[in-house]
């Protein structure tokens, strides 16, 4: 649960506390965006099962996006991976559960172009091996100096401000 008050900001709406416990958890109005069971038969997945890959959150500006970073690396002491997918930022990180918590920020400037990017993309690489890793801390630094926010969302910085010996492949 401290995963995701930190990371997203939630607090706990409610808890059921009994033989299985539930707690739901929210960031706004609504009854809840993320639910946890704890249940012991819950323990290991039947090797036949589907999960989630990752849950996506979008951040209004890159600022708030390193803000939460800032955050939770100072109340968890985890830091994310980070990768340019053009029309987007991606910011990863893993819960306790190993499940990947994805914080995103736009770079294109409507959903219909990021949609269409993808199409267009994956109809040309579909193992989308495209993304690029990019030096999180760098751009840390470079917002703390007064980088405009804008120029620091541009694939150009990314590719400029690699880490060493990246590898195209995400998690």
């Amino acid at each position: 649960m401290k995963f995701y008050q930190t990371v997203l900001n939630m607090r706990i709406v409610y808890e059921i506390q009994g033989r299985v416990r539930f707690t739901a958890l929210s960031f706004d109005e609504e009854n809840h965006r993320v639910g946890l069971i704890e249940r012991p038969q819950l323990q290991t997945r039947p090797p036949d099962t589907v999960r989630i890959e990752h849950s996506s959150w979008r951040y209004r500006s890159l600022g708030e996006a390193l803000e939460t970073v800032r955050h939770v690396e100072k109340e968890l002491g985890i830091f994310p991976n980070a990768v340019h997918q053009g029309p987007i930022i991606s910011i990863s990180y893993q819960d306790p559960d190993k499940n990947r918590c994805e914080l995103i920020v736009d770079c294109a400037p409507t959903q219909a172009d990021i949609i269409t990017f993808y199409h267009e993309t994956l109809a040309e690489n579909p193992d989308f091996d495209t993304l690029m890793p990019f030096d999180l801390r760098g751009m840390l630094e470079k917002e703390a100096a007064g980088e405009p926010l804008e120029h620091l969302l541009s694939y150009t910085w990314v590719r400029d401000n690699l880490p060493p010996l990246t590898s195209k492949r995400y998690l």
